[in-house]
C-alpha cells in the first residue's frame, strides 16, 4: 500500500508525483505539516472494524513512518450520534504551529472531546468534551474554537484561549431554550450475564410525578460501531415531552469504551447486543415508575436490525418501530454503498460460501416468530441500507397476517432523521 501526496503549490500545475511507503491496509485523512516535507494520517493494520487508527507521521521522502499514536489507543473522530448534526463528524484536524500539536476530536465514554496531541510523545490533552461537532485554531494556536452540544444544550460556538477554559460566543438557540422545558437524562448501568456494566439513560418526562407510571420506549442506536450519550437529541427530547420515559443504552459493540467492549459483536452482531439490551430492560422494568406493560422498541439502520431481531426473539414488547432496518444481512451485504469482502475473524465471510452462517444472523429468518406490533420506516433512496431491507420483512409479516405497517419517504437517504426535508422530519416524528 502507498500513501499518494502532490507537492504543495498550484494543484492545476505538473508537480512532481511521491509514493510514500507504508504497511498499513489502510491510509486516511492526510495532512501536511507545515514544511511541506511530512505527511500526518491515520492508519489501520487490518480490517478490523473495532479497532481505532494510529496516528502516524510520515516523510515523503521515505523518512518513516513514525507512529505518534498506537492503534486502539485514541478513538479519533466523535462516533456520538444524535439527530442535531450528521452523525461520524470528525472536525477539521489542525496541526499547530511547528507541528508540535495535533488537534483532534475522540470519541470516549458517552461523549466525544476535543483534544491536543503532543507530536512527540503522543499525550493528549483536553481541551473541551460533550459533543463536539467542529473546530479550528488561529494560526498561530492560541485560540481554538469550536462548536458543542449536550443533552440539555443546544449547538453553540466556543472559544479556548490558552490556559482559560472554553467561554461560549454565540446565543443562536437562546430564545428557544427559554420557551421549552427539557427532560433530564440520569446516567445508570445494568449488569450483563458476563458480569459487565452496560451503560444507560433515563430521560423521563420534565412534570412526571415521582412514582407516576408511564410508558417507555427502549431506543438502540446504529453504527454498530457507534454510542449514545451527552449529546443533545431531538426525538428523545420530543417524546419526553408527550409522556414517554426515554431509555438508551450502549451495549456491546458501541463505540467510545475502548476495543475489548466494541469488538464482541465482529461477525456476531446479533447475540451480544441481544443480551445487554435486555440486562438493561430487567433493570428498568424493576423502577416504580416504568409500566412493565407498556414498553416499546425504537432503532434505525444497525438499531433497526436490532429492533427486528429482538422482537423475533421476545414478546416482551408493546410495540416497536424498525427504521431503514437490516433484515437479510447476505442481500444487504451485496447491495449497501460499502458491499466489499467481509472476510476473515472480523467478518461473516462470502455471502455465497457461508450463507447459512448469514441467514442465521439474520432478522428475517426469525420472522415468523413476531408478534410485535410493528411500524418500518424507509427512505426510498437509502444506500446504505437499501429499502429492500425493509421490503423483505414487511413483506414477510403480511403473508403471515402480522401487525405491520410501512411508511416510506421519498427524496431522502439514510439521514432522513439528521438532514431530511423539515416537512419530512416533522412528519416522521408524527
Amino acid at each position: 500500500d502507498f500513501c499518494l501526496s502532490r507537492g504543495l503549490g498550484d494543484v492545476y500545475k505538473r508537480q512532481p508525483m511521491h509514493l510514500v511507503p507504508s504497511t498499513y491496509r489502510s491510509q486516511v485523512q492526510p495532512h501536511w505539516a507545515h514544511d511541506g516535507k511530512h505527511l500526518w494520517f491515520l492508519a489501520r493494520g487490518n480490517d478490523d472494524p473495532s479497532a481505532s487508527a494510529a496516528l502516524v507521521e510520515s516523510g515523503v521522502d521515505g523518512d518513516g513512518p513514525r507512529i505518534v499514536v498506537k492503534e486502539n489507543t485514541l478513538a479519533f473522530g466523535s462516533a456520538l450520534v444524535n439527530d442535531a448534526h450528521p452523525s461520524m463528524r470528525e472536525c477539521s484536524q489542525v496541526l499547530g504551529p511547528g507541528d508540535a500539536g495535533f488537534l483532534t476530536d475522540v470519541s470516549m465514554p458517552g461523549a466525544s472531546a476535543l483534544i491536543v496531541v503532543d507530536q512527540l510523545n503522543g499525550r493528549s490533552r483536553t481541551i473541551a468534551s460533550g459533543d463536539i461537532t467542529d473546530c479550528g485554531a488561529s494560526a498561530d494556536g492560541s485560540r481554538i474554537a469550536f462548536s458543542a452540544d449536550d443533552a440539555t444544550h443546544f449547538p453553540e460556538v466556543y472559544v479556548a484561549r490558552a490556559g482559560a477554559a472554553p467561554k461560549r460566543i454565540t446565543a443562536l438557540n437562546d430564545q428557544l431554550a427559554g420557551e421549552v422545558v427539557l427532560a433530564q437524562p440520569e446516567s445508570r448501568t445494568a449488569k450483563n450475564a458476563a458480569g459487565e456494566d452496560v451503560p444507560y439513560w433515563i430521560m423521563r418526562p420534565p412534570h412526571a410525578l415521582a412514582k407516576e407510571k408511564l410508558p417507555t420506549i427502549l431506543e438502540i442506536h446504529g453504527g454498530p460501531h457507534l454510542e449514545f450519550g451527552n449529546a443533545f437529541f431531538h426525538e428523545f427530547q420530543v417524546l419526553a415531552a408527550l409522556g414517554y420515559t426515554v431509555v438508551y443504552a450502549n451495549p456491546r459493540g458501541s463505540a467510545g469504551y475502548g476495543y475489548a467492549w466494541s469488538m464482541p459483536i465482529d461477525g456476531n452482531w446479533a447475540e451480544p447486543m441481544e443480551a445487554d439490551e435486555s440486562a438493561v430492560l430487567d433493570a428498568i422494568e424493576k423502577l416504580p415508575y416504568v409500566d412493565a406493560q407498556r414498553i416499546a422498541v425504537a432503532g434505525g439502520s444497525y438499531g433497526g436490525y436490532a429492533v427486528l431481531w429482538l422482537i423475533g426473539h421476545s414478546h416482551r414488547f408493546k410495540a416497536a418501530l424498525a427504521e431503514r432496518a437490516i433484515s437479510n444481512l447476505s442481500s444487504q451485504q451485496l447491495a449497501a454503498d460499502y458491499a466489499g469482502p467481509a472476510n476473515g475473524v472480523h467478518g461473516w465471510g462470502e455471502p455465497w460460501s457461508v450463507p447459512d452462517r448469514y441467514w442465521r444472523q439474520s432478522p428475517l429468518a426469525f420472522a415468523h416468530r413476531i408478534r410485535t406490533p410493528l411500524l418500518l420506516i424507509h427512505s426510498d433512496e437509502d444506500l446504505r441500507a437499501p429499502i429492500d431491507q425493509t421490503y423483505q420483512i414487511y413483506n414477510a409479516l403480511e403473508l403471515q397476517g402480522g401487525a405491520v405497517e410501512m411508511v416510506e419517504f421519498p427524496r431522502e437517504n439514510h439521514d432522513l432523521n439528521r438532514k431530511g426535508e423539515p416537512i419530512h422530519r416533522i412528519e416522521r416524528l408524527h
